[in-house]
């Protein structure tokens, strides 16, 4: 039984390290967000109006949201290849970014846990 790779063996090792930073910066992304809100719940809880149980919802559901890509992952990239897939999801990832800035900027400027 033979396993797949992630990278066929005669690619170019730059298209290698391309592929890889998109995934590593895809994990990136993920964990981080997860450690942001989990650090800074009680911030959280203020700006989206929620208590403990409503964090621990959306700490639940990324960790949901991750369990159903990975899941999905292989059918997609099998339907629109590796390479779409990829960038697919790292522009989700920035929409994700934009957003959370963009909703983090619209918060009162001095309560934010980072100032």
């Amino acid at each position: 039984m033979e396993f797949p790779i992630v990278c066929k063996k005669n690619q170019p090792k730059a298209k290698r390290s391309v592929l890889a930073f998109y995934v590593y910066f895809n994990y990136f992304v993920w964990g981080s967000s997860i450690i942001l809100v989990s650090q800074f719940h009680s911030w959280f809880m203020e700006l989206w109006h929620t208590d403990l149980k409503g964090i621990s919802i959306v700490i639940s559901m990324l960790g949901l949201g991750h369990l159903i890509t990975v899941l999905l992952a292989g059918w997609f990239s099998d339907k629109f290849g590796r390479k779409n897939t990829i960038i697919i999801g790292t522009i989700s990832n920035i929409i994700f970014l934009i957003r959370k800035r963009a909703q983090t900027s619209d918060f009162n400027q001095g309560s934010s846990p980072l100032n």
